[in-house]
């Protein structure tokens, strides 16, 4: 293992080699998570990641969701999650369902590193606020609120955005809120739907947007596929000191 790993990352790379010729794998796992806490969140990773039904899941949504028939759940207002099969459509979730989601998840917020939404709803924007470790977001789907990106640019560990931004929060946030040293301080990769160039050189002014290892925008809404003018852009870009190397790495769409 290489020297840079965490203890957790070590274990969890063993969890995931271990044969089931040692007994059935989930009793294994379910072992290893009583041991101690360095092997109690890997082994329920690997636990979680290897159920063969949604049942374990769905005991842990709100009681009221669903009741019990036998050996049967049979759902009331069915929080019932998104499922994708190879020969099937995919089943889009009711608005009421994402909301039960995004309550369940919601006491869990702070717990979380990656978030990624697949659908434009917007109450699952409820949870930024509770957000404390956040690594990685995709959201790109849903128009981040100005309160939401406040809130976002405090987080110490993101790493990576993906997000769409409107004019009028996007011109909110830059006027609202004041430029400071700690604002997206871990940021690296950075990806931003926007109709307006506008709204992307507002945020390549902030602190933490000059250290950017990579940029993409993306077009999008009812100018979609018009000329951009993007002149301004790249006086913002070249007044940054890395800008040879974002320039690089960087993607811009459309560049016609």
């Amino acid at each position: 293992m290489h020297h840079c790993l965490t203890i957790q990352e070590i274990v969890a790379n063993i969890i995931f080699e271990i044969p089931e010729t040692f007994g059935p794998l989930d009793r294994t796992l379910a072992g290893l998570a009583r041991t101690c806490r360095a092997f109690s969140e890997p082994a329920l990773d690997a636990l979680w990641c290897s159920q063969p039904n949604l049942f374990n899941l769905l005991k842990y949504l709100p009681a009221d969701s669903y009741e019990a028939n036998g050996s049967h759940l049979v759902p009331k207002r069915a929080p019932s999650l998104e499922h994708r099969w190879a020969d099937e459509e995919t089943e889009d979730l009711s608005p009421e369902r994402w909301d039960n989601m995004a309550a369940v998840l919601i006491p869990f917020a702070a717990q979380i590193s990656k978030f990624v939404v697949f659908d434009a709803r917007g109450s699952f924007m409820e949870l930024h606020c509770r957000f404390s470790n956040l690594q990685t977001q995709d959201t790109h789907h849903v128009k981040m609120l100005c309160q939401a990106l406040a809130h976002i640019a405090t987080l110490p560990l993101l790493e990576s955005l993906h997000i769409a931004l409107s004019v009028k929060d996007s011109t909110q946030f830059n006027v609202t809120v004041v430029p400071h040293k700690d604002q997206f301080r871990n940021l690296a990769v950075a990806e931003i739907h926007v109709t307006d160039l506008a709204v992307v050189n507002g945020l390549l002014v902030r602190p933490g947007f000059r250290h950017l290892e990579s940029l993409a925008i993306m077009q999008f809404g009812i100018h979609h596929g018009s000329n951009w003018d993007l002149e301004e852009l790249f006086k913002v870009l070249n007044a940054r000191q890395e800008s040879r190397t974002l320039l690089k790495k960087s993607r811009f769409i459309p560049v016609r």
